[in-house]
């Protein structure tokens, strides 16, 4: 459904990543350029920490860097301002463009000029001189809220109870306008459809290409991986599959030690005075985070459906070399097949695949276990001494 004509182009899912990457580069040339200043100068231009804050009757002269789990701006920021955090409140004013990226941000305050955000809610109840454009699970402007210019949207949920003197152009999932529109309209609202039979179809017949397509190059790349993973499935089944379900929780286990350690540390920074390195510390955390779920997921989408794939094959196809390249690609094609088959049974299919995902998981992580325990060398077996002849 399209609401009115569309004259711009209206933000994409790329508009989210520019703002978080604007952002933290901001913060990274702000920390080398300040890092050259006094102590105060730092202070008074980038700061970071649990609990950031601009206090009311408090001036920042030019551009602001904040990073935080809380960022207040109750003052004046004469210039603009380019917060990372997970809660944004600004009840002060900005005289020139805010870019956040942030858990939430509420504007209540003042923003010159442009407000750009990439955020999970977005609420804006005070002033926007320029346009307003939000990439967010949800964003209402409230009726006391003002858009100068335009506003451009990507959302989950959209209300709009406040005055734009501009257009109002995005896509949204659900589009409520009860307040006053200057410009034309062009807001499109997906119409639900329910997939047909043959969506399905090529939905399945899609996700095998993909599954074989990545587990015959991890094939290629990684040969005594898989198999010695589909040596497990099928030669310790029980234990792998305990295993699996250990190694998600071990999974979960480690992103939350990750983020409280992180947490930790930037706190303790922050109060020894070290606050030029929280966000390094953040970024780090993050990286670090960011690297281990990537891990598990690979393991999880691809590399345990794959073992599984080749032990469920060895079961049918027993012909052929072991370790032959050709024939394990067959034997991978023949059981993803199979597995793919079950997977798309209603309601059984999902218990499959996640039988499945943690079996292949818990044999990877007995491989790698069995792996990193040093061989023992079998003692070599003695005859008897012959006596020599007198």
């Amino acid at each position: 459904m399209v609401i009115g004509a569309r004259q711009r182009p209206t933000p994409k899912a790329w508009h989210a990543l520019l703002v978080v990457v604007l952002a933290v580069a901001g913060l990274a040339v702000s920390g080398v350029a300040l890092a050259q200043q006094d102590q105060a100068g730092i202070d008074d231009r980038l700061r970071t920490g649990g609990d950031v804050t601009v206090a009311s009757g408090e001036t920042v002269d030019g551009d602001f860097y904040a990073a935080g789990g809380q960022v207040r701006i109750a003052g004046t920021v004469d210039g603009d301002l380019v917060v990372a955090g997970g809660q944004v409140d600004i009840t002060g004013e900005v005289t020139g463009d805010l870019l956040a990226g942030a858990g939430t941000v509420s504007v209540s305050g003042t923003v010159g000029g442009d407000a750009r955000m990439a955020v999970g809610q977005a609420m804006v109840d005070g002033d926007v001189g320029e346009d307003l454009v939000v990439t967010s699970g949800q964003l209402a402007l409230g009726s006391s809220g003002t858009v100068g210019d335009d506003l451009l949207f990507s959302t989950g949920q959209t209300a709009v109870s406040g005055r734009v003197d501009g257009g109002v152009r995005g896509t949204t999932g659900s589009y409520e306008a009860t307040g006053t529109i200057a410009g034309s309209e062009a807001v499109t609202v997906p119409e639900p459809r329910e997939p047909t039979a043959a969506d399905q179809a090529l939905s399945w017949v899609r996700r095998y290409a993909g599954l074989l397509l990545v587990g015959a190059l991890l094939l290629a790349l990684l040969p005594r991986l898989l198999r010695g993973g589909a040596a497990e499935v099928r030669n310790r089944p029980l234990p792998s599959l305990g295993v699996g379900v250990l190694g998600v929780a071990g999974f979960v286990a480690a992103l939350i030690g990750i983020t409280l350690v992180t947490v930790l540390l930037a706190i303790v920074l922050g109060l020894l005075g070290f606050g030029q390195v929280v966000a390094a510390v953040v970024f780090g955390g993050l990286l670090t985070g960011s690297a281990v779920t990537y891990a598990f997921f690979l393991a999880v989408l691809f590399l345990a459906q794959a073992a599984v794939a080749i032990a469920l094959g060895r079961l049918i196809l027993r012909f052929g070399r072991e370790a032959s390249t050709g024939m394990d690609i067959a034997r991978l094609a023949l059981g993803l097949l199979i597995l793919v088959l079950l997977f798309a049974i209603p309601r059984f299919g999902r218990l499959v695949e996640v039988l499945a995902v943690l079996w292949g998981l818990g044999a990877l992580l007995l491989l790698a276990w069995r792996a990193r325990r040093p061989r023992t060398e079998a003692p070599v077996a003695r005859g008897p001494v012959e006596q020599p002849l007198t």
